[in-house]
């Protein structure tokens, strides 16, 4: 065979320059390939399809696009594929002052070119445009660009495109899908200038994972795949920059990533905010990925002029595993029957934001993008309380004709999370301000206690603070401290205030021979109150029924000097205190 130099068919004024772009097509669909060039001349970007007539000794060029482009660059790149439809398009990339831009030539009847991506961000090139099958015999296919200025990847479907990756360090130089790993899965890899090749992928519409399978040390000039040792399964094959070609082969990734363990909430934990941040560690794979397969066995060849395959010259191994990604689950049920979140999280982190409060149950687990799985984290539990503790009675058991101390009870209550604290804030008129103590947990109740007064007919203020363990806090009575109970120590005949919105029992002497009753209840309840003197005997039934919501009063009289016993039933509380008669 003798091998000649044939320049004929360039037919076109020295004002063109052959652009970069040149590929071998089928453009008429006649069986026999020709080269199809785009052309560049000062004011048209031609693009022609030329063939050789077998019976003619010649070339022959078809025009496929002639006509000027509403931008002033050049053509870079052009390609043929089927992207949108089952006819073959013509594509070219075109490098502008302002950025590059992707034509797709209409070969209806008056030739125009669509422009089908824009990016300007400057003085840009195309470094790739191909055009590549979809897989699993879609009649669609896809089209991928890379720039030289940003360095990314953009993917052109029938939908639009996606930018679906990026390089620091150079630009992108070419790109093969296949099912490389032998999983049934094709994926994109695509080699750049820095060297590297780049897997992708696509774990959501419009979201992919990168991720660097290795780094050849030279920059990367084309790849292709295909199962050419005729093993049964697909290799890839890389050439460089430095003369050499690497053949890539796969094996079957069947590592389980480690198990999740949740950092965030922690079990039995409560919160009263809107939204909870759920956080987990990350995870890779379980072992060396050497010692039960999975990795990526890189072989580099160096060429001669007489065996494409002379003889190995190196020999590597590098370790590739699937990138892995977080299944989320919450449900309200332990056992995880009916689902309220089931998503896949690329982070380690995930948003929970429930639309109503309750107890919650969240297990994690890892996926890799081949199908493997982790065991589900150990599960956690944590509750979403957004309401308001409330007091469901207080009492404050004193004789006011005393100076103190004065024991305040209260008695709150939660719907979810429960009561966390109570802390009793009261202000004398010998204090500077409030003063705050955490009340004591005993019987069922929280219990205070106001210090002696050392001022004569003392006004004393007081107020409490309930908080639940979700962190919900609630002031009895609302408004606190702007509006507080209160009462006058070391006086007789003071009226007290009675909190409107919870229970509240109070008795004092009104005069030397009388006591005074107020009590509030916030419901229609049944309520028992006697007064008893110190042997015992009931001098006085002051309410054993059902009451109203509401506020009521009462007096007992003719006392004789003494200490009166009285006991308060309300609900399924009791109190007892005692109160002092001083007589004539």
């Amino acid at each position: 065979a003798m091998w000649h130099i044939d320049t004929a068919f360039l037919t076109a004024s020295e004002t063109y320059n052959l652009a970069k772009g040149a590929i071998i097509s089928d453009m008429d669909g006649d069986g026999d390939n020709g080269i199809l060039i785009a052309l560049n001349a000062s004011e048209n970007k031609d693009v022609y399809h030329y063939e050789m007539i077998e019976n003619h000794g010649g070339w022959r060029a078809n025009s496929v696009y002639e006509g000027t482009l509403p931008v002033s660059g050049i053509v870079n790149r052009v390609e043929r594929g089927i992207i949108a439809s089952h006819s073959y398009n013509v594509y070219m990339g075109v490098g502008t002052s302002e950025g590059i831009h992707v034509y797709k030539v209409d070969l209806s009847p008056g030739y125009h070119a669509v422009d089908i991506l824009s990016v300007l961000n400057g003085q840009d090139n195309v470094m790739l445009l191909k055009a590549l099958p979809y897989p699993h015999g879609n009649s669609f296919g896809r089209l991928f660009v890379g720039d030289s200025l940003l360095g990314n990847l953009y993917m052109i479907t029938y939908y639009g495109y996606d930018l679906i990756g990026h390089t620091d360090d150079g630009y992108f130089t070419d790109v093969v899908v296949g099912d490389l790993d032998n999983m049934a899965e094709p994926k994109i890899f695509a080699s750049s200038s820095d060297g590297k090749v780049y897997s992708f992928t696509q774990v959501a519409p419009d979201s992919f994972i990168q991720k660097a399978v290795f780094d050849l040390g030279s920059p990367v000039v084309s790849l292709i795949e295909g199962d050419i040792n005729r093993d049964g399964y697909i290799e890839m094959y890389a050439t460089t920059y430095d003369g050499k070609i690497y053949v890539i082969q796969t094996e079957v990734d069947t590592l389980a990533p480690n198990e999740v363990e949740i950092l965030n909430p922690h079990s039995g934990d409560w919160t009263g905010a809107d939204s909870v941040k759920i956080e987990w560690n990350h995870v890779s794979k379980l072992n060396n990925i050497h010692q039960s397969g999975g990795f990526v066995s890189l072989k580099s060849l160096k060429t001669s002029h007489n065996n494409f395959f002379r003889r190995l010259v190196d020999d590597r191994e590098f370790n590739y595993k699937s990138p892995v990604f977080y299944r989320v689950e919450i449900s309200e049920d332990s056992a995880f029957g009916s689902l309220l979140i089931d998503t896949f999280s690329l982070d380690t982190t995930f948003i929970f934001t429930p639309s109503s409060d309750g107890k919650f149950y969240i297990r994690v687990r890892a996926e890799d993008s081949v199908g493997n799985t982790s065991d589900y984290s150990q599960v956690v539990t944590f509750g979403v309380d957004r309401g308001l503790p409330w007091v469901d009675s207080l009492t404050i058991l004193q004789d006011t004709s005393i100076r103190g101390p004065f024991e305040v009870k209260v008695y709150p209550a939660d719907s979810l999370s429960g009561i966390g604290n109570v802390r009793f804030y009261y202000r004398r008129m010998e204090d500077t301000g409030f003063v705050g103590m955490d009340a004591v947990f005993s019987d069922g109740a929280y219990s205070g206690f106001i210090p002696e007064v050392n001022i004569a007919y003392d006004t004393v203020h007081y107020y409490v603070v309930i908080y639940d363990v979700a962190g919900n806090a609630k002031s009895s009575p609302e408004n606190a401290p702007s509006v507080t109970y209160e009462f006058t120590a070391g006086a007789t005949g003071i009226e007290e205030h009675v909190a409107q919105n919870v229970f509240n029992f109070q008795i004092k002497p009104i005069s030397r021979k009388s006591i005074n009753i107020s009590l509030y209840i916030p419901r229609r309840s049944n309520v028992y109150l006697g007064i008893f003197d110190v042997t015992g005997r009931r001098v006085k039934m002051v309410y054993n029924g059902i009451l109203e919501k509401g506020e009521h009063r009462a007096s007992v009289g003719s006392l004789s000097k003494g200490v009166y016993l009285y006991i308060l039933k309300y609900k399924d509380k009791t109190f007892k205190g005692k109160v002092i008669v001083t007589g004539k």
